[in-house]
């Protein structure tokens, strides 16, 4: 799965050159691909048997059904807010009120009435937790990086995800920290930096325009 999500830079790239005519760089493409690299690695760490064992199923199907979504949900959420001048806090609030009424049938099929009297306190805080943080706040912040960077660039962050995983991993679970692991997250880091980074041409034109100014 993590595989998987780490395409939906390249995915979102597509969508953006073709929505927005945006122009996919040599150093842009290559960092995208250099991150994807770094969490082929961390998924894989390195080891060829892993590698060589990987399968088509219907999981992997209906994961890259996903990654095209939320590149589609990326797109969207830029276009909607130029268009409506929204601010992101107001686009989270009409997502977060849609996807509440798409899951009121799912909701009524699975009969939470059967297992909620059984939920304890820690299970509540998880809930809480996921809401508020994992839901509310990352879909806010997502937009308001898409607002003020781009979805395309936006997006190249998610294969972050991974580093941050090993992070708390190491220092939460005590799990060992690896060389592979290690490089995995430098080459990850290169990948997004090499994406994000101003490119010559746009520093050359603002430094044109301060010259001007001055």
């Amino acid at each position: 799965s993590s595989l998987i999500g780490a395409t939906n830079p390249m995915v979102t790239v597509v969508l953006a050159t073709f929505f927005f005519h945006e122009k996919i760089t040599l150093s842009r493409a290559g960092g995208i691909v250099l991150s994807f690299l770094g969490v082929f690695l961390t998924v894989t760490n390195g080891d060829w048997a892993v590698i060589t064992g990987f399968k088509l199923n219907i999981g992997d199907i209906l994961m890259f059904a996903a990654v095209c979504s939320w590149a589609v949900y990326s797109i969207l959420s830029r276009i909607i807010m130029v268009k409506y001048q929204l601010t992101p806090l107001v686009l989270t609030a009409y997502t977060f009120f849609v996807c509440t009424v798409a899951a009121v049938p799912f909701v009524i099929w699975e009969n939470p009435a059967t297992y909620l009297p059984q939920t304890t306190v820690g299970g509540w805080l998880s809930i809480l937790y996921m809401t508020v943080f994992a839901s509310v706040l990352g879909y806010l912040f997502q937009l308001i990086a898409i607002q003020k960077i781009g979805a395309s660039k936006a997006a190249i962050f998610i294969n972050l995800v991974p580093i941050f995983t090993i992070g708390q991993a190491v220092l939460i679970l005590g799990e060992p920290l690896s060389l592979m692991k290690i490089l995995s997250a430098g080459i990850i880091i290169s990948g997004v930096y090499l994406t994000i980074r101003p490119q010559a041409a746009t520093l050359a034109s603002v430094e044109l325009v301060k010259r001007n100014i001055s």
